[in-house]
């Protein structure tokens, strides 16, 4: 019968299931397991573990070993076994007298002096989070849980975050046999496969098995492992289970990306850049001048609680009352930092100041040991004259003033919101241990979002001549990139650190290093405009278009196209005029006209939607007999393609033969074809009329 009974929540990533783990005095429950445990008080001693050593040299083996509660019992049961007098035994005792798992499952408390109530116990146990992987989940995790609840009645932590396992590119467990053991350094640094052959002739592998793990070692990396640094690796472990090479490797190429991105926009700032104050959160984010804290807060939350888990209207409360040394106040600020080393972050900030000064120097109630903890910690602080952080909700008075210069383009708009995006994703991805969300975010920011948008788009803005335009435009950029590098640097510590130190340094709050620069929050980046975005997205689906087709007729990049956009509704008429000059830009047009009195003959013409079309002008630009024999050509090879992938997927043994893998590569095929197949027809209608 269970007669007290807890919860351990485990969060295991890539699945939507959550496992508890069921725990009484006496026993560990998990789904259909249980185990009968005998734990050991503070006062007992676990069993010994003794062997003999009175057989001759050499042949010692597992079979001489004997165990007790005390060297007599041990000699005894030695005697028995061997049938052999207790004169002619010697018994040494080993020195490692707990075995692995047990010593183990004191971890939690012990390194903290358990048995004695040290005051690192009282303050330091029970933690919050272990992170940990599957596969030992009953030997440690499970034996953790029960020595903490069994020895001390607390559980040694309520979270269990269980780390996927490390996979190659084909899904398969790691395996010296199989050749796919991939040493973290070779990634890093790189390695030929003849090296790689080498490691594996130096291995204690089975000389049996050393031809097998070299063939798949010359089928996974026929050409070595390339070398990717740090950074690409640990982004990469972040993002992927299978650990792919060329995706490590596709990594390091993005890395090569967000150097030569910043290089590029540095050139954009210039050496005169100074960052503005409003558009920058460091500098919104004032601490109290008068030191009471009174204020301060742009939360007005009211009455506090035990129960409440919102920091900022703890905090926010704490700094309206006279007098902090109360016991709800003082319960609640104790029950944070019991899960938290300050009260904003990982960093001191203006928010442990200013809860600091209005806790003054009372002595607090033993019963508080975090915030007691916590008090001791800020008061060294503040005597070695450690400066403190912002507080991304510690604000001035005057903080209704806008963040945005006023000035901004549609285009500096919708930057600015993938960027609040960017800083939502990440932060919801930290609180729910969704790295792989977290680092697409990022991903997503630099690379299709920055670099293929942003970056393009204002090459002719820092060309126009146009100073309001181009100071608001740096002031975007440099937002951009301090907030991109800052989201990036939790997993690719290396390079957003030395661009970091590169970035222009003006009247803001400095930060020394990236490591210690806030994270940024949504609550400093109030730019989400979903509404921006949408239109955006409809600008982009015609860029697409119109580069697709520039692409069936080999334009390149510097001939410039026309474009004549028709619409039949007013609302997307206005979205895209607003844009007009992103989408001359990014369709590499010289000209973009929206609903002309009349359209020139020899246009291609493209549906965006029910309500827009667009008149590309190809006229003079193109050879049609010329384009329309290769046309011609590339058809018949499609439709070849075609023909041979409809034969193989109708054939009666084709779901039961081939597997689901290549099935699902053909369907793809088969799409993508098809569509390819389409656009040429349209292409060719299309040169017909220019002939």
């Amino acid at each position: 019968m269970v007669n007290h009974l807890v919860k351990t929540t485990f969060n295991i990533p890539y699945r939507d299931s959550k496992l508890n783990i069921l725990v009484n005095s006496n026993q560990v429950y998990c789904e259909n397991h249980a185990w009968e445990l005998d734990g050991f008080g503070p006062d007992q001693s676990p069993v010994s573990r003794l062997y003999l050593t009175w057989f001759p040299l050499g042949e010692i083996d597992n079979e001489y070993w004997v165990s007790g509660r005390s060297e007599e019992e041990a000699l005894e049961k030695a005697a028995k076994k061997f049938n052999v007098t207790r004169s002619k035994i010697k018994l040494t005792q080993d020195g490692d007298v707990l075995d692995t798992w047990f010593s183990s499952s004191l971890f939690p408390f012990s390194i903290f002096g358990w048995p004695e109530q040290t005051e690192e116990l009282k303050v330091f146990y029970p933690g919050t989070l272990l992170e940990t992987g599957h596969d030992i989940l009953f030997f440690w995790v499970a034996r953790m849980v029960f020595f903490g609840q069994k020895l001390l009645n607390k559980l040694p932590f309520r979270e269990v975050y269980l780390h996927p396992m490390v996979r190659d590119a084909h899904g398969r467990k790691m395996s010296k046999s199989l050749g796919n053991v991939i040493d973290p350094m070779d990634v890093i640094m790189g390695v030929s496969l003849e090296q790689l052959h080498l490691q594996l002739n130096e291995s204690n592998l089975d000389p049996k098995e050393i031809e097998k793990a070299k063939d798949g070692q010359k089928q996974d990396y026929p050409n070595g492992i390339p070398e990717c640094g740090t950074d690409a690796l640990r982004f990469a472990l972040c993002r992927d289970i299978n650990l792919d090479i060329l995706r490590v490797q596709g990594y390091r190429f993005f890395c090569n990306k967000l150097w030569n991105a910043t290089k590029f926009a540095l050139t954009y700032l210039g050496n005169d850049f100074q960052p503005s104050s409003h558009i920058n959160d460091k500098v919104s984010c004032k601490s109290d001048s008068n030191g009471d804290g009174r204020g301060v807060f742009s939360d007005k939350t009211g009455n506090i609680s035990e129960q409440s888990s919102d920091i900022r209207s703890i905090v926010s409360s704490c700094v309206k009352r006279g007098n902090l040394v109360r016991p709800d106040v003082c319960a609640s600020l104790d029950k944070y930092l019991g899960d938290h080393s300050y009260l904003d972050g990982f960093s001191p900030t203006q928010a442990d100041a200013v809860v600091y000064k209005k806790l003054g120097s009372e002595q607090l109630h033993d019963k508080y040991p975090h915030l007691v903890r916590w008090q001791r910690h800020v008061r060294s602080l503040i005597s070695d004259e450690v400066p403190f952080l912002p507080c991304g909700w510690l604000v001035s008075e005057d903080s209704s003033e806008s963040k945005l210069i006023g000035n901004e383009s549609p285009m500096d708009l919708w930057m600015l919101s993938r960027v609040a995006a960017a800083v939502d994703s990440c932060n919801r991805g930290f609180e729910t241990y969704d790295f792989a969300g977290a680092t697409t975010a990022c991903y997503n920011l630099w690379l299709y979002d920055l670099c293929d948008v942003y970056l393009e788009y204002l090459k002719p803005v820092f060309q126009s001549g146009d100073n309001a335009a181009i100071s608001t435009a740096k002031q975007t950029l440099y937002t951009c990139l301090d907030y991109g590098l800052r989201l990036l640097s939790p997993f690719m510590p290396f390079i957003t650190e030395e661009l970091y130190q590169r970035l222009p340094r003006g009247a803001v709050v400095e930060f020394p290093s990236i490591c210690v620069a806030a994270y940024p929050e949504l609550e400093q980046s109030p730019w989400r405009n979903t509404e921006i975005e949408s239109e955006l997205d409809f600008i982009q689906k015609i860029v697409r278009l119109v580069r697709s087709v520039r692409a069936d007729y080999n334009l390149l990049n510097k001939v410039k196209t026309e474009a004549y956009v028709v619409c039949s509704d007013d609302g997307v008429s206005a979205t895209v005029g607003k844009f007009q000059s992103a989408l001359s830009t990014l369709a590499y047009c010289s000209k973009v006209e929206v609903n002309p009195a009349s359209l020139p003959s020899g246009c291609a013409i493209l549906t965006v939607s029910d309500k827009c079309e667009v008149h590309l002008l190809l006229k003079g630009l193109i050879e049609p007999a010329k384009e329309l024999s290769k046309l011609v050509k590339k058809r018949e090879a499609l439709e070849q393609q075609v023909t041979k992938l409809n034969q193989a997927m109708s054939a009666a043994d084709y779901e039961a033969k081939v597997p689901v893998e290549v099935r699902q590569t053909n369907s793809e095929k088969l799409i993508a074809s098809e569509g390819e197949l389409s656009r040429l027809q349209a292409a060719m209608v299309a040169l017909k009329t220019m002939e």
